[in-house]
């Protein structure tokens, strides 16, 4: 008979700290045997890691609030309007969106705003969720072609969001919306089809 064999699934259990001091931190003993190799370390990963996640991102809130008030910049009733209105579920409210940006002040305050939304599991599709319907997003396309109109001229996207992920660069902003949009295009279209094909069932 073949033995089930399993690679071991590789965990820390040492560290050296800044002091050049080793520390070990062994796994717990269970006297239950298993077909996988340090499964404990595996689950202890799987049952952390999502409160770590969260943790990060509430310490990074916390401090961008830091950051804002000691820059002057406080909290709002802008962003209390931003979260009421957010994701954006019209043409006309996007539009409106866009003339409002025309003031320098309410770009700033935008940019914080997303600053908010943008936490340590967030990339851009996570925040561009945030800031639109797909509903809105499938009459856009980056360019502005087929029929559609140009994502890329709006200046919540081409300067303010784009100033939050900066660091990205450019050409991945742009693949990264591309991806968004495909995702988004591809959401309405099932949604569409299953209430078509619902509506035709009780037809």
């Amino acid at each position: 008979m073949n033995t089930l064999h399993v690679p071991y699934y590789w965990c820390p259990v040492k560290i050296i700290d800044v002091n050049g001091e080793e520390k070990e931190f062994p796994l717990t003993k269970r006297d239950l045997s298993t077909y996988f190799p340090n499964r404990l370390a595996l689950s202890f990963e799987a049952e952390e890691l999502p409160e770590l996640a969260e943790v990060m991102a509430q310490h990074w809130k916390k401090t961008h609030k830091i950051v804002c008030r000691i820059s002057g910049e406080m909290e709002n009733d802008t962003h209390t309007e931003l979260s009421i209105v957010m994701p954006l579920t019209s043409l006309d409210s996007v539009y409106d969106i866009e003339k409002k940006l025309d003031s320098d002040d309410y770009q700033e305050s935008m940019k914080s705003y997303i600053f908010m939304l943008k936490d340590a599991s967030s990339d851009i599709i996570g925040v561009m969720r945030k800031l639109f319907s797909d509903n809105v997003l499938f009459n856009f396309n980056w360019d502005g072609v087929h029929g559609k109109r140009s994502l890329s001229t709006l200046k919540l996207v081409n300067s303010v969001l784009f100033d939050v992920f900066k660091l990205q660069g450019r050409i991945d902003f742009e693949d990264s919306i591309r991806r968004c949009l495909t995702l988004s295009h591809n959401r309405h279209k099932q949604r569409r089809y299953l209430s078509n094909k619902s509506s035709s069932a009780t037809a």
